[in-house]
């Protein structure tokens, strides 16, 4: 797998159909996912994709004191979320997917937490990444450039479907 995020906008019946009884079989969570996934041409054509590839990670430690870690403030629910709730394990216990829903809410939240976020407070964030972890390897000017412009998407992406009381899911594949 790839490690590539993914922010879908997604309608509260998609949002009930994706996790209603959440399956604890990761085949059946994953079923769902590729549910999502075969709509994602449909959704991208009407604005409500925001693929970030790599960039998701260097975003979520650039907003979040430069850690990979859960929490609940709207710059860590911007792309994982407070929650492990909807994450796929496999039967070995590794995981395959991180998946994070927000509810509209969480939406406005997360559009008004980084509305204002301007280049040199991402770029402060990122100089606080742990140049000892695993993302540290790949830091760059290249990478930080292609992790702002990535951001100023998904900044875009989280203002408009919070102005049109979307839900909001994020996933990336491990």
């Amino acid at each position: 797998m790839a490690c590539l995020g993914v922010h879908y906008a997604i309608t509260a019946d998609a949002a009930e159909r994706l996790t209603r009884d959440w399956p604890s079989n990761s085949d059946d969570a994953i079923s769902r996912l590729e549910d999502l996934d075969r709509q994602y041409d449909a959704l991208h054509d009407e604005g409500w994709v925001a693929s970030t590839e790599h960039a998701w990670d260097g975003i979520h430690r650039s907003l979040t004191d430069g850690k990979l870690e859960l929490g609940t403030t709207p710059r860590h629910l911007c792309i994982l979320g407070a929650t492990e709730r909807l994450w796929v394990r496999r039967e070995d216990g590794l995981l395959e997917y991180m998946v994070n829903l927000l509810e509209p809410g969480d939406v406005r939240r997360v559009a008004d937490a980084i509305r204002g976020v301007e280049l040199a407070e991402l770029l402060g964030g990122y100089g606080e990444i742990d140049p000892k972890s695993f993302y540290a390897l790949n830091m760059s000017a290249e990478d930080f450039e292609y992790t702002w412009d990535n951001f100023e998407a998904l900044r875009r992406f989280f203002e408009r479907a919070a102005d049109a009381g979307r839900w909001v899911v994020f996933k990336v594949d491990q």
